[in-house]
Order: C-alpha cells, then structure tokens, then sequence
C-alpha cells in the first residue's frame, strides 16, 4: 500500500474545499441512514444480524417468510458487498487525487505499509500515479467477485481526475486561480516607500520625507513608514 506523505514544490496553498465537502456530504447521508439509533430491543438486532449471515452463507437453505423479507430487504438497501457499498463514495474524491500538473517531475514523498514497518522513498508522480492505477487495475481483475466495485470505481476516479485536471490546465482556469493566490499572499512594497527609499540611498533627505509624509498620510498603519520617517528624523 503507498500512502503519499508530502508534496514538494506545491503551487497551490488553499484548504482542499471539495474533498473536505464531499468527506462532510457522505458522512451526513450516512448519519441520516444509518446513523440513527435502533429503538427496538438490541437483542433482536443482533439476532437480524445472525438470520443475515445464515442467508449469506448458506442460500441453499429455506427460509421462513419473515426471514426471507428480512433478507430480501437487506439486499434491496444494500446492493453488492459492504466494501462496494463502502467505496463508491469514493470514486469522485479519487478525482481530485488525480489533479497533478502532468509531465512534471514533482517529487513525493511515500510510505509502503506492505513491507513491515514501512519504508519511505521518493519519486516523481508521473512515475507514480500510473504504478498506482495498474494496481488497481489489476486488484479489480483479481478480485473482481470480492471488492471489485472499490478498484474500478478508483480507475474511475482517476481518468474523470485526469480530464479535469487537463481541463483546467487548457483552459487558463489555473493559472487565474494560482494569480489571485499569489497576489493575496505575495507582499509587494507600497511605490511611496520604495521611492522614499531610493531618495534616502541618494542623499534627498528632504524629498524622502515628503514621500514617506504623504506614505503615513494614506496609510496611518504602516510601520515602515513610521521606521524610516524616524531613522531620516
């Protein structure tokens, strides 16, 4: 199993708003299903629960007529196994997992549970991304009759992530988004203070303290301002 630990040269510096929205969006619609509690004697849910398993693991067996709309109704409200039940929710989150900058060599960091402690290495995601969907393709062949709806519901996942993401890269949508980042997070200096501070490295004293007046004037809260107004005083 490899688990991504950490990314480097990352562009994008905001919170993943539609994995967590879809994380909170399934975990609401099973608390609403399945979340509530049995009002009925906990006795009888767990004697449900062993009528279902003797149904599953012995069909050929005949079942009284509650028992058989017990078992008919369980399977009508969950269609296939628990782990394909389990997964499908997954198929859209897997998406956006696919959303890399395509033939670029950045480098993750991972971990590989399956060999003991686990060992971590590096390598580049185009290397990577198809290792992991061969695997999932070939676990979804291999066990098709057991969890095969969670592996091809992650191939799934992965090619709708890769249209999107060439979507996004073609369509310009990225490079707006990573341009409003980058003017929120980038400090620029206010062109009064560069100009005062050019004037000081010059020896216009008198013209720096005029800019860096009119600097203070317009804004009262900056602190560089004040600094150098005090270091020409």
């Amino acid at each position: 199993m490899l688990i991504p630990l950490r990314h480097e040269n990352m562009e994008g510096r905001r919170w993943p708003v539609i994995s967590i929205a879809l994380v909170l969006l399934n975990l609401s619609i099973f608390l609403a299903t399945r979340g509530q509690i049995d009002t009925e004697n906990p006795r009888r849910a767990e004697v449900r629960a062993h009528l279902l398993l003797l149904a599953a693991m012995h069909p050929e067996l005949s079942q009284p007529p509650h028992v058989e709309a017990l078992v008919t109704k369980f399977r009508t409200e969950n269609p296939g196994t628990w782990k394909e039940a389990q997964s499908q929710s997954r198929d859209v989150a897997d998406a956006w997992d696919a959303r890399i900058r395509l033939m670029e060599d950045q480098g993750r960091s991972l971990s590989n549970l399956a060999l003991g402690k686990g060992i971590r290495f590096k390598a580049a995601s185009y290397w990577l991304l198809p290792i992991w969907l061969l695997m999932e393709i070939f676990s979804g062949a291999i066990f098709g009759q057991h969890s095969g709806v969670a592996h091809w519901a992650h191939v799934g996942g992965f090619l709708f992530g890769a249209v999107v993401a060439l979507g996004l890269r073609y369509s310009g949508l990225e490079q707006k988004a990573n341009a409003a980042i980058e003017a929120k997070v980038t400090w620029t200096a206010d062109p009064l203070l560069v100009q005062a501070t050019e004037q000081m490295e010059h020896g216009k004293l008198d013209e720096a303290i005029a800019s860096l007046k009119a600097l203070v004037a317009a804004k009262p809260d900056s602190v560089e301002g004040y600094t150098l107004l005090s270091q020409v005083h």
